[in-house]
């Protein structure tokens, strides 16, 4: 059943993409398209100020939703399936290199990222983005080595947020 079935005064367009998640490989977590039903690995979460909640769809019926061209989501589409490859492969990275017995380092795609056990067995990550001279303390202490080196490809990487698109008509 569909979403507009179930909601029928839920407006029609002017969604906005909040978040576009990762379901993982295994197609028994992938969730259902609210409009068409179709299964989804990467459901875009769609948000209305007019509506309470969220709702998640595919590509196809995000970009109807939003009211913009198909292209325009098959963009940010592939821009997350490409983050969260890059992410998923980040930890496991031949080139981290061990400088001393309690810290690690990475120049990778021109940034640098650090990784620093503490007295107490904790983890924590600092940063220097590429054309930046400082490094970046990250919040937080992290229990397992690989969630500090996740928090660190997350400060240069941020996930998905919604950027509002103007598109202009051609007569």
């Amino acid at each position: 059943m569909s979403f507009f079935t179930i909601h029928p005064n839920a407006p029609r367009i002017g969604w906005v993409c909040t978040a576009v998640g990762d379901m993982g490989r295994q197609r028994k977590n992938w969730v259902p398209c609210e409009l068409c039903g179709a299964s989804l690995r990467f459901p875009h979460f769609m948000s209305h100020p007019r509506f309470p909640g969220e709702v998640s769809v595919g590509c196809e019926c995000a970009a109807g939703m939003e009211g913009v061209p198909q292209y325009l989501v098959d963009q940010r589409d592939r821009e997350a399936k490409n983050r969260f490859a890059s992410r998923r492969n980040f930890c496991g990275l031949k080139n981290w290199k061990q400088k001393g017995p309690t810290m690690w380092t990475l120049k990778h795609l021109r940034n640098e990222y650090r990784v620093v056990q503490g007295p107490y067995g904790g983890y924590a990550a600092s940063v220097c983005p590429e054309g930046e001279t400082a490094w970046t303390r990250l919040k937080g202490w992290h229990k397992k080595f690989d969630d500090a080196k996740l928090a660190a490809f997350d400060a240069i990487n941020p996930p998905h947020h919604a950027v509002a698109v103007q598109v202009e008509e051609v007569a």
